[in-house]
């Protein structure tokens, strides 16, 4: 099964390299979670009157802060992700607190990001509709948790293996050499079923590592924040490792 080696692998690439993981990414993901959690500590009930509809006028200050969090949070995954590629695929030094800030790979790896979410979200669109109309169609299937999470699954699913099917574009970004999205589709193609099987095994793996989460008592607890954030790293590093060895094994040839 290609896509649970591409899975193990990706996996040992993190753990065989932890501590260059972490000074890659511990204080850059600290920053970004110390934002967030004052971020959603400060606005949490704003935020959830927004989601609820009964809130529409945000407090003054709210828009600034929610626009400095969302801006740290992308120049500190964007900064992650460049510096763990070129560390695996480069063999670029991870430095000893903080990598280096290649602003061309890291200003070239948002804008591929982009293009790829615009991608994404237009195949969500289309998936999305076409599964509310498969949906609607069911007799005796009412709105509710079961209609979410079936229309979850219907979309998630097709927009996660579309993403991979492009997602060359992003490693070949952080290393400067550019792999577009014909050819990373051209690429993908015989590990199609591959991709199908890396989707499903992160998903299980995704919802194993927080269902502890959903059952504990205080969701707002420390003990519950501080292991959403400790999976959040896992999770972070996994994927950008699972775009890495997609990188090396069919651009690079190389052998898991």
């Amino acid at each position: 099964m290609q896509g649970w080696k591409i899975f193990t692998h990706s996996l040992g690439m993190i753990f065989n390299n932890l501590g260059a993981a972490l000074r890659i990414s511990m204080v850059l993901y600290l920053i970004n979670s110390v934002v967030g959690i004052y971020f959603g500590s400060k606005y949490g009930d704003v935020l959830n009157g927004m989601e609820s509809g009964y809130l529409f006028l945000a407090p003054q200050g709210f828009w600034g802060a929610w626009f400095v969090t969302m801006l740290i949070g992308a120049i500190t995954s964007l900064w992650v992700a460049v510096s763990w590629h070129r560390y695996i695929l480069l063999e670029e030094n991870p430095g000893a607190m903080l990598p280096s800030f290649n602003f061309d790979r890291i200003l070239a790896y948002f804008f591929t990001s982009i293009l790829l979410g615009l991608i994404i979200a237009f195949v969500a669109l289309i998936v999305g509709m076409i599964a509310g109309v498969i949906l609607a169609g069911l007799v005796g299937l009412q709105e509710g948790p079961v209609l979410q999470l079936l229309l979850q699954i219907m979309v998630m699913g097709p927009v996660i293996y579309v993403f991979y099917r492009l997602s060359l574009s992003l490693p070949a970004a952080a290393l400067g050499k550019p792999v577009g999205i014909g050819e990373s589709l051209t690429l993908t193609k015989p590990a199609s079923g591959a991709i199908i099987q890396l989707m499903v095994l992160g998903l299980i793996a995704a919802g194993i590592l927080k269902l502890p989460s959903y059952f504990h008592p205080d969701p707002s607890s420390i003990l519950n924040l501080v292991y959403t954030h400790v999976v959040g790293w896992f999770i972070m590093m996994g994927s950008v490792s699972i775009l890495t060895t997609l990188y090396g094994v069919y651009v690079e040839n190389r052998e898991l």
